[in-house]
């Protein structure tokens, strides 16, 4: 390559910089996990400042953080699990609308390959030892048995633990025969022991009953103002992140080295979790549907996990 050429290079770089410097921020807040890896591509595009938004891009490990941000109008959108969206929009007196979901969830069954799980009424008679990171994944889970005609408690039982890496230990080490461990744990404890098996998997086990549904575990929320005041921002970062969805699902191995680099997890882990994450687009109509159908679960048991009401309409924002 000419210097000339280097030089127009550096130019034309320099000019990028110089326009996505002039671009107004958007500040997202995503929580860790499910929810954040749909936006791996559009990390990676913001962070060489190829996207057509600027955005101020903030993993957090706990939803605390978030809802407090959206209390105090600091965040335009949000990443984070539909009943944190429900309680945000109450806790804000409807400030925050759901605009898209984009994840149902990665929850899968690890067992040990001798015994035998075909479908769900397999569990019957079994226990299940279950880690989970959002209260209503305990919900969903009771309601897809209880559809299956299955009691816990009678015709089966679940231990719900919360030391991650001790059960994860002990399930490697054959001391617990059939987990439930979201990712990226099951892939890590599946990677190196071959005694290790996945089994069934909650997503597919919701669609089983509700064939029309899209278990919708995750969701994308945005203020009031931010789309009242800047839709095309709106509508620009819609298109940017559901082509960011879409590179994740299929080239994973592509962005495996993005979620090592901000730190989700190692390149290895990614490139073998990140297809059984579930990650999802969706902004119709349906999403309307989808997001009732868990929150009236989880309402039912606990309503407080949702801000202590379902939420009216205006919560739903429909393109």
């Amino acid at each position: 390559m000419s210097l000339t050429s280097c030089i127009n290079n550096n130019k034309e770089d320099e000019e990028i910089n110089n326009q996505q410097n002039k671009k107004e921020i958007i500040n997202i807040s995503s929580l860790k996990g499910s929810y954040t890896i749909p936006a791996l591509y559009l990390i990676y595009l913001n962070n060489k400042n190829s996207s057509i938004n600027k955005y101020n891009i903030d993993i957090v490990n706990s939803t605390t953080e978030i809802i407090q941000k959206a209390i105090n109008n600091q965040i335009d959108i949000a990443a984070v699990p539909t009943i944190v969206a429900s309680d945000i929009y109450n806790k804000t007196n409807g400030n925050f609308k759901a605009i898209s979901i984009n994840t149902s969830g990665s929850l899968s069954f690890v067992i040990d390959k001798s015994i035998d799980i075909k479908d769900i009424q397999s569990f019957k008679g079994k226990k299940i030892n279950a880690y989970i990171e959002d209260p209503s994944q305990k919900y969903i889970l009771e309601h897809i048995f209880i559809k299956n005609n299955l009691t816990i408690g009678k015709d089966l039982e679940i231990n719900y633990l919360e030391n991650i890496s001790e059960f994860t230990q002990d399930v490697f080490d054959g001391k617990i025969d059939i987990a439930l461990l979201p990712e990226p744990f099951a892939s890590s404890t599946l990677k190196d022991n071959p005694k290790l098996i996945r089994s069934l998997n909650i997503s597919d086990e919701w669609q089983k009953i509700y064939p029309e549904s899209n278990l919708a575990m995750g969701v994308l929320i945005a203020s009031k103002s931010f789309i009242e005041n800047k839709k095309d921002l709106l509508d620009k970062f819609m298109l940017e992140y559901d082509r960011s969805t879409s590179m994740v699902k299929r080239n994973p191995t592509d962005i495996q080295n993005i979620a090592e680099n901000i730190g989700l997890m190692s390149s290895e882990l990614a490139k073998l979790s990140i297809p059984k994450y579930n990650s999802i687009s969706i902004n119709s109509e349906k999403m309307k549907s989808n997001i009732i159908d868990i929150l009236s679960i989880v309402s039912f048991f606990s309503p407080d996990l949702i801000g202590g009401s379902l939420p009216l309409d205006d919560f739903y924002y429909l393109k």
